[in-house]
């Protein structure tokens, strides 16, 4: 398999300029004013999509003879030694500094305020930009840019049934169960269901759009600590390939199926999507009984 990574001479510099620009703004923090737009969601889902199956073939190609291997064509004159090397070094450097951030973050994201999440995501889009812009389609890429889709996919949820996330951070009932009127533009898939309306509940079980999901969350809701599942969801357990509002867009990992499988067994909706976008890059489905 191989995987072309253009370098046109014209836009070396150009480039050069632009991950210039990234590597100052990551060394002076998230509070920097001229952090970079934003990328649109379907580009993120795009490079997560890449790093997956990257990180994919990588595993595949384990179980295989060593005759197989990675095949890379760069336009253009090959670095020396030297240069690949002070690559490599700001790689690991660059690395690095990602699992420093999700490891102090990880177990406390759920709870963190608004200023503390915006600051968290900034530094995340830092780590994914420079990645991206410098063409390093590494596996420790893969880990920040689906927590980063999860987290705004999340967001556009809450904004969509009228809660911020910064409300998420307290100890808030949901608005179903305390006869808010429903904003009129609410998502079908978002709609609540009889349980909502009844169940006393944190609303960040709403922001699931399948109803099977929510139900069965709430159903079992005294048998399992809801902030160890939400570290496990947005932890890397939860990948999104579509819109928010759309079930079919998200996949479950196969650890969070293992370690869930007693509260997830009976979710038709979350295993056809798991199991569609597994099948899709040719991996094992996932049994969910």
């Amino acid at each position: 398999m191989a995987c072309v990574l253009p370098n046109e001479p014209s836009h070396h510099d150009q480039q050069n300029r632009q991950l210039d620009a990234i590597i100052t703004d990551i060394r002076a923090g998230p509070a920097a004013s001229n952090l970079p737009n934003i990328p649109p969601a379907a580009r993120r889902r795009r490079l997560q999509n890449r790093l997956n199956q990257r990180n994919s073939a990588k595993k595949k190609l384990m179980h295989h003879d060593g005759s197989r291997k990675w095949v890379v064509y760069i336009g253009g004159e090959l670095p020396s030694q030297d240069d690949r090397n002070k690559n490599q070094q700001a790689i690991t450097a660059n690395a690095t500094s990602i699992y420093g951030i999700l490891n102090n973050v990880h177990s406390q994201f759920c709870q963190l305020n608004a200023m503390e999440r915006n600051a968290f995501l900034s530094q995340l889009h830092h780590r994914v930009i420079w990645g991206s812009v410098n063409q390093l389609l590494r596996s420790e890429l893969l880990l920040p840019v689906t927590q980063y889709n999860i987290f705004t996919a999340a967001a556009a949820n809450a904004s969509s049934i009228g809660i911020s996330m910064e409300s998420l951070r307290h100890d808030i009932l949901s608005p179903f169960v305390t006869c808010q009127p429903l904003k009129h533009d609410v998502p079908p898939t978002l709609e609540p269901t009889l349980f909502q309306r009844q169940v006393l509940h944190h609303p960040w079980i709403d922001l699931f759009p399948m109803a099977d999901v929510r139900d069965t969350m709430l159903r079992h809701i005294a048998q399992y600590d809801e902030d160890e599942l939400c570290h496990d969801m947005f932890a890397g357990g939860l990948f999104i390939w579509g819109e928010p509002w759309d079930p079919f867009a998200y996949e479950v990992a196969e650890h969070v199926v293992k370690k869930w499988l007693w509260l997830f067994g009976g979710c038709v909706d979350m295993l056809r999507s798991t199991n569609r976008w597994r099948r899709s890059r040719g991996e094992k489905i996932l049994a969910f009984s």
